[in-house]
C-alpha cells in the first residue's frame, strides 16, 4: 500500500529537498509530484520526478477526506486507490482528476469516462491524445471540444510535434 506525505512547497526541487531532509534517502522508486495551483485552486502546471537514495520514504496517512488538490497530486503520481471512481471531481476551472491521470498515463485499463470535459469541452480523451497516452483500443475519436477540435485532431497534432522534435534531434 502506498503511503503519502503531502507538503506545501513552491517548486519541485524544494519538494525533493524537503522530502530528503525529512525522510532521509529513498530507494529511487518514490515519486514526488507537485501540482501548482492558481489563486482559485485550479491546476496550472504539474511536475513529477523520482527521489534518489536507498531507504524507504516515510510518509503520513491522511485521515480526512482528501481535497481536490490532494486528488490531483495522487492522480499525477499514479497513486489513486484501485477502486477510485470519482473521476469527475474537478478544480474550479473544470480540470478533473481524470484529466491529470490521463496526462501522466495513470488511468486504469477499465477507464471509460472519456467524455468528462472542462467548460471549454477539452475531454479526458483530448488530454490523453495530446500526451500520447490513449489505450490501443481507444475508439472515441469523434469527441470534440467547443471549437470542434476532435480527439483525432489532438492525436495527429501531438504526433506531428513529436516527429518534428525527433527530426530536429538527429
Amino acid at each position: 500500500m502506498t503511503e503519502i506525505h503531502r507538503m506545501k512547497v513552491n517548486t519541485l526541487s524544494e519538494a525533493k529537498r524537503e522530502a530528503l531532509r525529512n525522510f532521509g534517502k529513498t530507494d529511487g522508486s518514490q515519486r514526488v509530484c507537485v501540482v501548482e495551483l492558481d489563486s482559485q485552486g485550479n491546476p496550472v502546471s504539474a511536475s513529477y520526478t523520482r527521489l534518489p537514495g536507498d531507504q524507504a520514504w516515510v510518509t503520513v496517512d491522511m485521515q480526512e477526506e482528501p481535497n481536490i488538490e490532494d486528488l490531483l497530486v495522487d492522480a499525477c503520481a499514479g497513486i489513486l486507490p484501485p477502486d477510485f471512481d470519482r473521476w469527475e471531481l474537478a478544480a474550479p476551472a473544470g480540470y478533473t482528476v481524470a484529466h491529470v491521470a490521463a496526462h501522466y498515463a495513470n488511468l486504469p485499463r477499465s477507464f471509460d469516462r472519456w467524455e468528462l470535459a472542462t467548460p471549454t469541452g477539452w475531454t479526458v480523451a483530448h488530454e490523453a491524445a495530446a500526451t500520447q497516452n490513449l489505450p490501443p483500443d481507444f475508439d472515441r475519436w469523434e469527441l470534440a471540444d467547443m471549437d470542434g477540435y476532435t480527439v483525432r485532431d489532438a492525436h495527429k497534432n501531438c504526433r506531428k510535434v513529436l516527429e518534428a522534435y525527433n527530426e530536429a534531434g538527429e
